[in-house]
């Protein structure tokens, strides 16, 4: 009685053991799911930082896919557009502000990457060559398991193509995305 009683404590503690590994290895996914991530998801071959004078940045857009009422999209992203512009003009960026979305009212946020050359020439104020348009794609009410999305868009108004788009996710917020895309960017070349 006494040995069968030891060998069932034995199988109790591999259990345990090999249990306790498997938390851990979830443990470990969960942690790598908490860090934010960002891809430069397109860039054309011909795309130069060179021929880069001016960035019109866009007022960020609204592309959730689920709206939640407790989220002040507004309130959450109003001082993005300037973070934007203080980020690339470290990277040797002119970069002006768009009073509005001049223009993307026929274009939702989702329709926006497959905008035809007519649309992308639209795109903007028609002041400089480069727009850049910012969509929120997701924006989570709390950090949970939910994740915040991001997209940055850089258009060539003459060309009439996206130059440049990178993404980023991050489940604390969407500034954080934003700081992720914003570092993929790349730098200016003289």
């Amino acid at each position: 009685m006494k040995r069968i009683l030891t060998h069932g404590i034995s199988i109790a503690l591999m259990a345990i053991s090999v249990g306790a590994m498997g938390c851990a290895s979830t443990m470990v996914d969960m942690a790598r799911a908490m860090v934010p991530t960002a891809v430069i998801t397109s860039q054309q071959e011909s795309f130069s930082t060179s021929q880069v004078q001016q960035i019109e940045v866009l007022p960020v857009l609204d592309g959730r896919r689920v709206v939640q009422e407790k989220v002040d999209f507004a309130k959450t992203t109003k001082g993005l557009p300037k973070r934007i512009n203080r980020s690339l003009g470290k990277k040797g960026y002119e970069c002006l502000d768009a009073d509005t979305s001049a223009n993307l009212t026929s274009l939702t946020p989702g329709q926006i990457p497959f905008a035809n050359v007519d649309q992308i020439r639209k795109i903007g104020s028609g002041r400089t060559r480069w727009v850049l348009v910012p969509v929120v794609e997701n924006m989570a009410e709390v950090a949970d398991v939910e994740y915040n999305e991001l997209t940055l868009l850089l258009f060539d108004r003459e060309a009439g193509k996206l130059a440049w788009e990178g993404s980023g996710s991050s489940p604390k917020d969407v500034s954080k995305c934003l700081s992720g895309v914003l570092k993929k960017f790349p730098v200016k070349k003289k």
